[in-house]
């Protein structure tokens, strides 16, 4: 069995990067808020942040002129709870 002296430890966990040592230590969380290139804003209650998506669908309707028309979809999400508002 091979022994390891302090210096020897010292220099493997000194070696480590930087980021594997955050994971490891303060977890996936802070692991994301350090490190990760996308900033990703998330709500610690609900209502504090809602988000909006608006796309035009790929159908055809016939509107109060009946003339063809493509409808629009919007949706009104709370970032906390995921529920639609709207």
């Amino acid at each position: 069995m091979r022994r390891f002296t302090y210096w020897t430890v010292h220099k493997i966990v000194s070696s480590l990067d930087p980021a594997l040592v955050t994971l490891g230590v303060q977890g996936a969380k802070k692991y994301r808020e350090t490190y990760e290139l996308v900033y990703r804003r998330e709500a610690a209650k609900p209502n504090e942040i809602w988000q909006a998506d608006h796309t035009e669908l790929d159908i055809w309707v016939i509107d109060d002129n009946n003339s063809p028309a493509r409808p629009w979809l919007t949706v009104i999400e709370d970032d906390h709870s995921r529920a639609i508002a709207g």
